[in-house]
């Protein structure tokens, strides 16, 4: 039981020591800024564990993530609404899904 304490353990003291040498680090306005910057990698790397846990190896997500962001900018870039953007993307997403993978 000891032994699955040991990640908040340290985490606990990773915050203390931060919070000690920076007088800015816990600020709630800091926290919260900090914590929407990486959401979405958080979110991202929580789904990658999922997938790595139950034995399968899927680097795709890294990919499919670059992807993603580079066609929002280019789209964003061109005029195009963000709601317009997000509906394109998944549709080529989900086009290029369901082709076969020789793209036969």
């Amino acid at each position: 039981m000891m032994r699955a304490l040991i990640p908040a353990i340290l985490v606990m003291i990773a915050f203390f020591v931060c919070s000690r040498l920076s007088p800015h680090f816990a600020d709630a306005t800091y926290l919260l800024n900090s914590s929407t910057l990486y959401m979405e990698m958080g979110l991202i790397a929580l789904g990658m564990t999922l997938v790595i846990i139950s034995g399968n190896i899927d680097l795709s997500v890294g990919s499919i993530l670059v992807l993603t962001a580079c066609l929002t900018a280019k789209l964003l870039a061109a005029g195009v609404s963000t709601v317009a953007s997000m509906e394109i993307i998944s549709c080529r997403l989900r086009k290029a899904r369901a082709q076969p993978a020789g793209g036969v």
